[in-house]
C-alpha cells in the first residue's frame, strides 16, 4: 500500500485538482490511500469546493481510501465563529452563497461532514496528523489533546521524540521542512506558496516522492 498525504489546501481548490490529478497517474495500478492533513477552508476562494471534491472522493473511492484529518481551520468553524470569522472565515462564507445573501454560512451537511473528522491517521511506520503531537513524554495517539492535534506549532528543526515519522501540515513554510522523525507538509498554498503532496511506501516512514503545483 502507497500512501499519499496532502498538506494544507484552504479553500484552492484548482491546486488540490492537480495534486490529486498528479497522484492519481503516479503508478495507477497499484494500490494506495490519499491523506488529506486538514485546513480544506478558509483564505483561500472555494472552500465549498473544496470540500465537496473531498466528499465526491469519499463516495467514489470510498472513506477508507481518502482520508481526511480534522484541521484546526474546521475546529474554529465549529466551536469559536468570531476566531473563525477574523482567520479566513468571511472568504469561506462566501464561497457559500451570493455575497448579498445575509445567511449564507456553511452548509449543515459540510458542518455534519467536518464533525466526523478523525484527528489522526497511524500506518506502520507513520503519523499522520494535521499540527503535532505531545513527545514530552509521548502520548499514545489516542489519548493525545486537539491542543496538540490541530494546533501546535513546532519550532524550525525540531526532531520529535517518537519511534515513527510524523507527517503534518499547519505551519506554512517556503518548503517541506525533512527532519528524521518529523516532516511539515504546509508550503503555503494560500500565501503564494505552493500544494505539496509526498508519496509513502509500505516499508519505510520517509517518503519517496513529492508532487507540487509549482511545475
Amino acid at each position: 500500500m502507497n500512501y499519499y498525504a496532502i498538506g494544507d489546501i484552504h479553500g484552492m481548490l484548482d491546486a488540490f485538482r492537480r495534486i490529486l490529478m498528479d497522484i492519481d497517474n503516479d503508478k495507477p495500478s497499484e494500490p494506495r490511500k490519499i491523506i488529506l492533513l486538514g485546513d480544506y477552508i478558509d483564505r483561500g476562494p472555494d472552500s465549498k469546493g473544496v470540500i465537496d471534491l473531498i466528499i465526491r472522493l469519499q463516495e467514489e473511492r470510498g472513506a477508507d481510501n481518502v482520508i481526511a484529518l480534522m484541521g484546526n481551520h474546521e475546529d474554529m468553524a465549529l466551536h469559536d465563529w468570531r476566531l473563525w470569522i477574523n482567520n479566513g472565515g468571511q472568504e469561506t462564507m462566501k464561497s457559500y452563497g451570493d455575497e448579498g445573501d445575509p445567511a449564507r454560512d456553511i452548509s449543515q451537511e459540510h458542518r455534519a461532514w467536518m464533525r466526523k473528522l478523525s484527528r489522526y491517521y497511524e500506518t506502520a511506520h507513520n503519523i499522520f496528523v494535521h499540527a503535532g503531537i505531545d513527545d514530552q513524554p509521548f502520548i499514545p495517539m489516542d489519548q493525545q489533546s486537539n491542543s496538540f492535534l490541530l494546533w501546535k506549532r513546532f519550532p524550525k528543526g525540531y526532531n520529535p521524540n517518537i519511534s515513527k515519522v510524523l507527517v503534518h501540515g499547519h505551519t506554512p513554510g517556503t518548503q517541506v521542512e525533512m527532519l528524521p522523525n518529523r516532516i511539515n507538509l504546509d508550503t503555503a498554498a494560500v500565501f503564494g506558496g505552493c500544494l505539496t503532496a509526498a508519496k509513502f511506501g509500505p516499508d519505510s516512514g520517509q517518503p519517496i516522492k513529492f508532487f507540487n503545483t509549482l511545475f
